[in-house]
């Protein structure tokens, strides 16, 4: 028996519209949702990415088998990445100024690396509760 997407989708809408709130994202920010399987998602439970910046339009796309206990988690971290999309962008802006492809893809990867060191940190500050196991 598969896992049903329909009802992973049901429970992700219902947290990411709650989460909303907590991060108080305003109502014009497009917010679409997509349940991959992993084979199309492999390395990563959650991702957010954005196209048209000023308008806020985003991408959230969710792994069918993330664990429940980690959905809320997963979500409130692509949302937190939302929310850092214009410094993520300018930041990019500047490593593609960088000569060399082999050193803007070691600061591309820092830069995410520090950017989920800072977007953990966060969490259990605005979620109240440690990230679960």
């Amino acid at each position: 028996m598969g896992i049903d997407h329909e009802q992973v989708r049901l429970k992700a809408e219902e947290t990411l519209g709650r989460l909303r709130e907590r991060f108080m994202i305003p109502p014009r920010w497009r917010i679409h949702l997509e349940i991959k399987c992993p084979d199309k998602m492999p390395e990563a439970s959650g991702s957010m990415s954005w196209n048209y910046l000023p308008n806020a339009h985003y991408f959230l796309s969710l792994r069918c088998d993330v664990p429940a206990h980690l959905l809320e988690w997963i979500i409130a971290h692509e949302l937190f990445e939302a929310i850092m999309a214009p410094y993520a962008e300018l930041v990019q802006e500047h490593i593609e100024r960088i000569p060399g492809k082999t050193a803007q893809r070691l600061l591309h990867n820092r830069h995410g690396d520090i950017r989920n060191e800072i977007i953990e940190s966060m969490l259990p500050l605005i979620l109240g509760y440690a990230r679960p196991l």
